[in-house]
């Protein structure tokens, strides 16, 4: 892993972009490999104006995650599977947000925010599930069109900081994210089988 981190940095760093691209579809391969993520990915890449990124596709759920560099950081990100299921999540859920939000890499990254009508204070605070839980009730109460593009999961790192850091923080995120997601993608499976029953 540290290896295919070094490298896709190297290429990064010197404008490559389709090694850069292969060596981090190989990181991520590695990551949910070392994560024990019990899953396949196909994978494409994509560059914008400030960096370049994987995406890895679920094939069991068809969910999208995404490994890159932006600027001058390396990050892990996903979007929130359905956050249309986040009222109906159990504790594990929670408990897996709450570890997450431990390891200082770790934030839930706001998309859809609600206007200026909301009499609370909306600046973000150092807490990933007081953020995701004030947002989500905030949308479904005064602007629930808005709840599906809540924000995502994401852990990013510098990349000036530690490699053997970078790359164990980076599995537990991954881990953990997919874990967040796939517990959302379980209870939309089980709802829809049940409907099928019926």
């Amino acid at each position: 892993m540290i290896g295919a981190f070094e490298r896709s940095k190297f290429h990064y760093a010197n404008g490559s972009l389709s090694e850069t691209a292969y060596y981090l579809k190989s990181l991520f391969e590695q990551l949910s490999k070392s994560a024990k993520i019990p899953d396949d990915w196909n994978f494409k890449w994509g560059e914008n104006l400030d960096g370049l990124s994987v995406t890895a596709t679920s094939s069991k759920s068809l969910h999208e995650y995404q490994i890159g560099f932006l600027s001058n950081q390396f990050f892990i990100e996903s979007n929130i599977y359905n956050p249309e299921l986040l009222k109906s999540m159990k504790n594990d859920f929670w408990s897996v947000l709450a570890s997450l939000d431990l390891m200082g890499c770790f934030n839930f990254s706001e998309n859809a925010g609600v206007g200026q009508e909301v009499n609370i204070d909306l600046k973000p605070t150092k807490s990933s599930v007081y953020n995701l839980i004030r947002n989500h009730v905030l949308l479904e109460e005064h602007s629930s069109w808005n709840v599906i593009d809540i924000g995502s999961f994401e852990s990013s790192w510098h990349l000036e900081e530690p490699t053997n850091k970078v790359i164990e923080q980076a599995v537990e995120s991954l881990k953990g994210i997919y874990r967040l997601n796939y517990l959302m993608y379980r209870i939309e499976y089980l709802r829809i089988r049940g409907k099928k029953k019926q």
